[in-house]
């Protein structure tokens, strides 16, 4: 997840891989509080593979996708893995969105670097990692040039998921091992070629929540490891980190956590327990007072003509095989042929709330012929249907 703040106004960006349409923000007024924005594309349409048709792009797409704001305009950057690096660019947080396409650099970030007037992106997931520049328009790289961040072989280790800031003059770089249960590590330097110091700035922390379910927690068990995320401040001057966990069919949740500045590095935590998030807090002082509410729309009967924003498909739909006009108030799902439930196309999907839910849906299956599948499922690894 990567957070950014334009005026009083927090917005976050988040990897939707195979899921059309694709690029999710949220906005928010609290940083607790958040509702969709919208998305940078309706469609990511580059190839057969988007489509479910003769392969898929399970585990690739968009992936940690880095939001920007800058001179009046929103920025996100997102690598297709074995596609290439996407560049939206659009003067409103609603879009419509303009793209361009790059080379593809993995878990890039992005620092429009005023004082020096250059655009650097970081990307990588070993040392040494390449800071390249990027042209002003952002549809090349400046040719020739390229930057380091080196760490030396001997000494703590950086590693994926890069989040690159300039804060008071000096440069940061946040990453996270690879891997799940790891820690998250910070970067900093008086100059972009460095050199680089490095601390730890998450360590360990699990929450005291098991990676597993309860009844198939064991000792062993590692936990949910916050690691991986961005950081934002306010405009009272506190800072707070937005990091992820995953957690199986839930996905990647994220926690909100205060940062406290030690010696020159952000560190998640409060002063005497840093690295370490508390497990009870004040919200954010932003200035913002709002009541909780809920980020996703719990219920549908779909009854204005067109798809509500929180729906997604699993890949590229068949835009002939649906309908919400054929019948008013009804969606309408023509069959497809698949192999499995994993290759069905026009699977309409909405991300469940976790850790618990109940859905429920009205089928009707008059139109059914024999051959016919029809029902709800779970889409991860492993599914569930009925």
């Amino acid at each position: 997840p990567d957070p950014i703040r334009v005026g009083d106004d927090y917005y976050l960006a988040g990897t939707t891989m195979h899921m059309m349409p694709a690029v999710e923000i949220l906005h928010s007024k609290d940083l607790v509080n958040w509702e969709l924005a919208g998305y940078c594309t309706n469609k990511l349409d580059l190839g057969p593979a988007y489509r479910l048709e003769g392969g898929n792009i399970y585990g690739k797409g968009i992936w940690a996708p880095c939001i920007r704001y800058h001179n009046g305009m929103f920025y996100v950057f997102c690598n297709v893995n074995g596609a290439g690096l996407m560049v939206y660019r659009s003067k409103s947080i609603h879009g419509p969105w303009e793209w361009n396409q790059l080379p593809g650099r993995h878990d890039l970030s992005v620092l429009f670097d005023d004082d020096l007037h250059k655009i650097f992106i970081i990307s990588g997931g070993s040392s040494p990692y390449p800071i390249d520049e990027l042209a002003p328009d952002l549809k090349s790289f400046v040719p020739g040039v390229r930057h380091q961040l080196v760490v030396p072989p001997d000494g703590p280790r950086m590693g994926e998921g890069h989040q690159l800031y300039k804060i008071k003059g000096k440069y940061y770089d946040i990453s996270a091992i690879p891997g799940g249960p790891v820690n998250q590590m910070v970067a900093r330097a008086d100059s972009i070629d460095g050199p680089w110091s490095l601390t730890t700035m998450v360590q360990s922390e699990s929450l005291g929540v098991t990676g597993a379910t309860p009844d198939r927690a064991r000792p062993n068990d590692r936990g949910l490891w916050l690691h991986q995320g961005g950081m934002v401040d306010t405009p009272s001057g506190q800072w707070w980190s937005i990091i992820m966990s995953d957690h199986g069919s839930d996905g990647r949740m994220v926690s909100l956590v205060p940062i406290t500045w030690d010696d020159g590095f952000p560190l998640i935590g409060l002063p005497g327990n840093l690295r370490k998030a508390p497990n009870t807090w004040i919200k954010p002082d932003t200035g913002y007072t709002q009541q909780p509410a809920p980020t996703y729309v719990p219920d549908d009967n779909f009854a204005n003509g067109r798809m509500n924003p929180h729906w997604q498909w699993n890949h590229v739909p068949d835009d002939s095989k649906w309908s919400l006009t054929e019948k008013p108030g009804v969606l309408r799902l023509h069959s497809l042929p698949a192999s499995d439930f994993y290759h069905a196309r026009n699977s309409l999907c909405q991300r469940p709330p976790g850790p618990e839910s109940i859905m429920t849906v009205e089928l009707d299956t008059a139109g059914l012929a024999n051959g016919d599948v029809v029902g709800l499922a779970l889409l991860c690894n492993p599914y569930v249907w009925i």
